[in-house]
């Protein structure tokens, strides 16, 4: 990918405990300009890398509830996830997916949207579209409600 697009600049935002194995393989790749690693961040930081990047990436091995996912569409953002982890229902048509484990996958996927930019915001536009109609605060909020009153309504049953 580094080939392709020579300035671009992965920041990878949270840390692990993998954290110093990445440094090690970052400097070995020599990519110590393109990848940069900024730790944890605020909602308010998180929103503005957001902001400010050209696409979203998740390659995660599982997922509860993906609001990284949704923080991105949400600020009309194309995402690539894994695919398989249960992300495809809250993703649906406004991403593109890669296979869990497989990085040529990733990459291809993520060259995909950054040398289409029609489809960079095709999917931006879907993904921002998807937030509004199924995960407003009142929807999410409904939700919510709805399975604490069933929550109840089982409990009472026994």
């Amino acid at each position: 990918m580094k080939s392709k697009f020579p300035n671009s600049i992965f920041i990878l935002v949270g840390y692990g405990e993998e954290l110093p194995e990445l440094l090690q393989l970052r400097r070995h790749l020599q990519l110590d300009d393109n990848v940069v690693f900024v730790g944890p961040k605020t909602q308010v930081e998180v929103a503005s890398l957001l902001n400010r990047c050209t696409v979203f990436a998740l390659p995660s091995l599982s997922e509860g509830f993906p609001t990284s996912v949704l923080e991105a569409m949400s600020c009309r953002k194309p995402v690539v996830v894994s695919s398989g982890i249960g992300l495809e229902e809250v993703v649906a048509d406004a991403g593109l997916y890669a296979q869990p484990r497989n990085p040529r996958a990733l990459a291809e996927a993520i060259v995909r949207v950054l040398s289409n930019r029609k489809l960079a915001i095709d999917l931006g536009r879907r993904g921002r579209d998807r937030i509004l109609k199924h995960y407003s605060w009142t929807q999410v909020v409904a939700a919510i409600d709805l399975l604490f009153h069933k929550a109840v309504e089982q409990r009472n049953v026994r």
